[in-house]
Parts: structure tokens; sequence; C-alpha cells
């Protein structure tokens, strides 16, 4: 799930969207990326606190971009400003949690049909061996 969301928050940032779509879905995937991260690092972690782990992160990363560091970082190495950012822009705490919210419904979702049989991991890789 982490590289198709990051697939499409490349995409989404590289002009297949209009400016004013691609900034607010952008910052979602961003932060549903992190969602993906943080439940990778924390498996047993329920879906709820990843969610509010992943918005955090969120949130410190914008607020920091009140600070000059993440522009001159972006100055210096330009692919930081995918992680960072460089400029703060309060719409985007929305958008974070916006995405954070989606990755947890995803996983829940997923989760759900697994339990039930509906959805079994091992009926995807099957063919894969």
């Amino acid at each position: 799930m982490a590289m198709l969301t990051l697939v499409a928050g490349v995409a989404a940032r590289s002009g297949t969207l209009s400016p004013a779509a691609a900034k607010p879905v952008g910052v979602a995937l961003w932060c549903t990326l992190v969602y993906w991260l943080v439940v990778f690092a924390g498996p047993r972690l329920a879906l709820h606190r990843a969610c509010l782990v992943a918005i955090a992160l969120g949130w410190a990363v914008e607020l920091l971009q009140l600070t000059p560091g993440p522009a001159r970082l972006a100055a210096l190495f330009p692919p930081s400003r995918w992680v960072l950012g460089r400029v703060f822009h309060a719409p985007d705490l929305a958008a974070y949690v916006v995405g954070a919210v989606a990755a947890a419904g995803l996983h829940a979702t997923a989760r759900h049909l697994t339990r039930r049989g509906v959805f079994p991991p091992e009926r995807m890789t099957r063919n894969l061996r």
C-alpha cells in the first residue's frame, strides 16, 4: 500500500492534476504514506492510534515550516521539499487528517474483510508461488 500511495502522490504533484487540486491531494497522500509507515513500524498499534500518530507527524512537519529550516534545506537539497515542504499552509492541517483517516478506513475495511474470509491474503498470493 505504501508504494501505491507513493506513486499516487508523485503523480498527483507532477502535473496530472490542476495545481489547485494537486496541493491538497498531495498533502493527504503524504499523510496516507506516513500512516502506512507508522503501521509498518508498529504493526500491533491500534488503527486509531496509528491514525493519530500519522496526523501528529503531519502537523509537526507543517508547523516546522513556520521556521526557516525546511526552506533552507529545500534550497540546498530540492528533493527535501517532497518530505518537509517549504512554506506553512494552514489548510494542509485538514488535508493531513483526511489522508490519515482515509488510510485508517481502508485499513479497517481490509482487516474486516480478511477476518470474514472475503479477502483472504492466501488467495492473493497463491498464484505468486
